[in-house]
């Protein structure tokens, strides 16, 4: 029995009619406890192959019970998010030897032999080697290009979730929104797993329904009402969303009196939004982390005095400086990435900081030329500029875009008649 389930099954003794996960038809502890141990097992029937799993689901509430049912059956899955272009996708496929991706809606049958019912695509790849006990792959937005897959075991995932519960205290434990695109690790293992040990509501609607269906253009006033219809109590956001939360809240006077944490990470914030962030209510809290270290390092505790900062440790991982300022972290890592185990020692994270004399980290700024958008997406230039460049039309590139939504070009043409509009959108 994993920490989770164990977790619930303590849940349901003591509050059993409470709701677990919300949704169309939402879940109670009691139901919850009830149905998950045969559905492991049915999914450890089925899938005994011992090859990754890859999943590309939306947000529901059958999602979130064949998240928990495949992580105690002992599944290696590997999350996909949605903002993959069709060449990731099938790289990450390759990459790790997964023969089996579960996608579209996901039903339930929960009554007499307790089920869940999901789309299977089949398709046979070579094995891949992984490291001893892996239990999922996360492939990251590919700064290169070709997404990387960061293995990493259960038992880190689930101390990772753990720590951010007893930092922040089971009061937090409310009702959760998640608004990241489904795969992505920070939403999974901060938001949904620590929700689910501290006993809150996660309430799994939809993307398309609180305005999410294009997570780079995301519906702004949709998710303001859905934070105050849901009576949401916490949110994970990236730095680009909690701008447009605030600049939604500006121009409507709606307040959000209910929210007691908003947990924003994926990159750095502009001092200036957290200040104004602060003067509506919300209580933004700035963290730090990568895939590496299973999704949170470090976490603002909200003081005022810390507002800009990533705060300290969460407990799972230790922080400190290389001489030239480089952020080093020690303790639990991942495993290694697909076909190549992770050798000993603390890992270098390229990210410059500072920690102050109340032992808060300050982040400064990157060792290398790597953008991270506001949407907490890594892509390195090179990258972009070579596609460009790849281009007939254009002559050279100068790609930029850190800390903000989107991406622009300084763009020399191959001559005076280019047509540099046509080669751009190609």
């Amino acid at each position: 029995m994993t920490q989770l389930l164990d977790a619930v099954m303590r849940h349901a003794e003591a509050r059993p009619e409470a709701i677990a996960i919300d949704g169309a038809e939402p879940i109670s502890w009691a139901t919850l406890a009830r149905v998950l141990p045969p559905i492991a097992q049915d999914l450890a029937t089925r899938f005994a192959g011992g090859r990754p799993i890859a999943l590309q689901l939306d947000q529901g509430i059958g999602e979130c019970i064949l998240d928990l049912a495949l992580l105690e059956a002992g599944i290696v899955t590997i999350p996909l998010p949605s903002f993959f272009t069709p060449a990731q996708t099938d790289h990450a496929l390759d990459a790790a030897g997964a023969e089996i991706r579960l996608f579209g809606p996901v039903t339930l049958s929960l009554e007499t032999q307790p089920a869940v019912h999901v789309n299977e695509d089949h398709r046979a790849r070579p094995a891949r080697n992984l490291p001893d006990g892996t239990a999922r792959i996360t492939f990251t937005s590919g700064s290169t290009g070709d997404p990387k897959g960061i293995c990493l075991s259960r038992d880190h995932l689930l101390r990772v979730a753990q720590a951010v519960v007893d930092t922040l205290g089971v009061h937090h434990a409310g009702r959760h929104l998640p608004l990241l695109p489904p795969g992505i690790l920070l939403e999974n293992v901060a938001g949904f797993h620590a929700t689910m040990l501290a006993g809150g509501t996660y309430v799994a609607l939809p993307q398309s329904a609180v305005g999410m269906a294009d997570p780079f253009r995301p519906d702004i006033m949709a998710i303001l009402n859905t934070i105050e219809r849901q009576a949401i109590t916490s949110l994970i956001l990236v730095p680009d969303y909690l701008a447009g939360l605030v600049a939604a809240m500006r121009a409507t006077g709606i307040r959000l009196p209910r929210l007691t944490l908003v947990a924003v990470g994926g990159a750095r914030i502009d001092p200036l939004l957290l200040d104004a962030a602060a003067d509506l209510g919300l209580p933004v809290r700035q963290g730090y982390g990568l895939t590496e270290y299973a999704s949170v390092v470090a976490l603002d505790d909200g003081d005022p005095a810390s507002r800009g900062s990533v705060g300290r440790s969460i407990g799972a991982n230790t922080i400190r400086l290389a001489e030239d300022g480089e952020i080093l972290i020690d303790g639990p890592l991942f495993l290694g990435t697909v076909g190549d185990p992770r050798a000993p020692g603390p890992l270098a994270t390229g990210d410059l900081g500072r920690i102050d004399d109340a032992g808060r980290l300050w982040i400064e700024g990157r060792k290398s030329a790597l953008i991270v958008t506001s949407h907490g997406r890594n892509v390195s230039p090179e990258w972009v500029e070579g596609v460009l460049t790849r281009q007939p039309a254009i002559f050279q590139a100068m790609v930029r875009g850190d800390g903000r939504a989107t991406l622009d070009a300084l763009l020399v043409p191959s001559s005076p008649s280019a047509d540099v509009d046509a080669a751009v959108d190609a």
